[in-house]
């Protein structure tokens, strides 16, 4: 049971099952053709249009997203909401049905949300997000409603008229009907962490105010009587019915295009695809010990008017691996406009030196996958260590009329990076004369016999933490080996200067 809004909800345990699409290659915006029976379209660079994505809808007038499903207003006969998949297929006419005609349609992470007028009475209604739980009248608005926006802890709804006003409550408790005043004829309306936005018909212009109510500006930008609007992270859209167009315009109002998209049938209602902003936006972990860890909080923010549905996180780059989720709330649920969800990852460095990853996002965001690079330094006060050494194979053939002698392989396993140096040593035999081992010579018996160990080169070779592998051709400089006994000397230093144990393998030459 999760309480939302002064609403004991349950959050359905399929939820996650049900988010687990693949992200759009593309960022799209929807909008409602109350002219005609359909739900428009297009990329969100205005490619790609479609004017009957989803057919059958009676007068639409409001649409919403949420990174699975598409939802639409009838605006037209009986009180209905629509649904279907954002690709227009599974569609559902009749998914919630209403008690009168609705104008508005908005969804969060739990319900789909909706604005009518019945008996003279203006409401918010809203169901749960399988369509049940309908209450058809849960907050009072003015007589003529019109868009409606959620977002974590509040609604926003457009009351109607000229003048009319922009409504805000949260939850079901204390409906304000002049959160926002002086509005003419408001119809869509729209939230982002930021800001609130609203379509005002009269007043041929978008409004837009902070979502504390401060810094209202009734004409932030100056429009054809537009009908519907929505926001994502870098663009601001909205619908025009008498020139059947879509605008688009920057986020500070620049660059504004009324005729981004034509040929729409006098669209109304229009939705975006979620967008990403997530804080941090890169992150480097403070130095950690190899074997240890360090903890980083990641908020993944939805910057857009539209919910976002996060259906996978995971990690990138060389060392991906040094890089561990430890909590996670973005795949509970869909995450509503205007909010965000958290990962928890920790940094587990297996090895010592700069290591580099980054979080993978993948979600319904136009900004899918979502990367946040990561970096961080660990370091390893033990000396080096080596695992396991062989050479391959133990007994090699050659030959001085072929310089492409097969040769060997010195196989290692270091604990962490560091510089390996093969120091190469003949056996041959000897005695033991006056304490030390020299070398046997002909008719000499006496002293007990030893082994007598004459270095014939050495090879340094830089390695990584893990399995590595030297090729040797058998050669010291232009010199090949001769038969005989050898042995090789491992030895390995790291970056401040920590020698390992030396590890001794043998092979022979024939």
């Amino acid at each position: 049971m999760t309480r939302y809004r002064g609403r004991w909800l349950t959050a359905p345990l399929g939820v996650v099952v049900a988010l687990a699409c693949s992200s759009p290659a593309q960022a799209r915006i929807y909008w409602a053709n109350q002219a005609s029976t359909s739900i428009g379209a297009a990329n969100a660079d205005g490619t790609g249009v479609n004017q009957s994505l989803i057919g059958g809808a009676s007068a639409p007038v409001g649409v919403a997203v949420d990174g699975v499903h598409i939802y639409w207003a009838h605006g037209g006969g009986s009180g209905r909401i629509g649904r279907a998949k954002l690709d227009g297929s599974e569609v559902n006419q009749a998914f919630v049905t209403t008690a009168a005609p609705p104008q508005g349609v908005a969804v969060d992470a739990l319900s789909v949300y909706w604005t009518q007028t019945v008996s003279g009475a203006g409401h918010v209604a809203f169901a749960a997000l399988d369509g049940s739980a309908v209450n058809q009248s849960y907050l009072p608005t003015g007589p003529a409603p019109c868009g409606v926006a959620v977002d974590p802890d509040k609604e926003y709804w457009a009351d109607g008229g000229d003048p009319g006003s922009i409504g805000r409550a949260h939850g079901a408790f204390t409906p304000t009907q002049g959160f926002v005043t002086g509005v003419r004829d408001p119809c869509g309306v729209a939230d982002t962490p930021t800001y609130v936005y609203w379509a005002s018909r009269a007043g041929n212009a978008i409004g837009r105010a902070r979502v504390d109510g401060t810094e209202t500006v009734q004409t932030f930008l100056s429009l054809p009587s537009p009908c519907g609007v929505a926001v994502d992270g870098a663009h601001i859209y909205w619908s025009s019915p008498a020139s059947g167009t879509i605008g688009r315009a920057n986020l500070d109002g620049s660059g504004a295009n009324p005729n981004f998209i034509t040929g729409a049938q006098s669209p109304c209602g229009i939705a975006v695809d979620a967008s990403v902003d997530p804080s941090p936006p890169s992150y480097a972990f403070p130095t950690t010990r190899v074997g240890g860890g360090s903890s980083q909080a990641f908020f993944i923010r939805d910057s857009s008017s539209s919910p976002l549905a996060v259906t996978r996180v995971a990690f990138a780059g060389p060392d991906r691996g040094d890089f561990v989720v430890i909590g996670d709330s973005c795949l509970v649920s869909v995450t509503p406009t205007a909010g965000g969800c958290i990962v928890n990852v920790r940094f587990t460095p297996t090895g010592e030196g700069r290591r580099r990853g980054s979080l993978r996002v993948i979600s319904s965001a136009s900004n899918s996958p979502t990367d946040i690079p990561l970096t961080g330094v660990a370091t390893d006060p033990r000396p080096p260590r080596f695992r396991a050494a062989a050479v391959r194979p133990p007994t090699l053939r050659l030959s001085s009329r072929s310089r492409r002698a097969p040769g060997a392989t010195f196989a290692y396993t270091l604990s962490k990076r560091a510089r390996v140096t093969f120091t190469i040593q003949r056996a041959s035999a000897g005695r033991v004369l006056a304490g030390r081992c020299r070398p046997s010579r002909a008719g000499r018996a006496r002293g007990r016999r030893c082994t007598l160990l004459l270095r014939v080169g050495r090879l340094v070779r830089s390695s990584h933490g893990g399995p590595n592998r030297k090729r040797f051709s058998g050669r010291i400089g232009r010199r090949l080996l001769g038969r005989g006994r050898y042995r090789v000397r491992m030895s390995a230093t790291d970056q401040a200067g920590r020698r390992s144990q030396p590890r001794i393998v043998r092979f022979r030459v024939v």
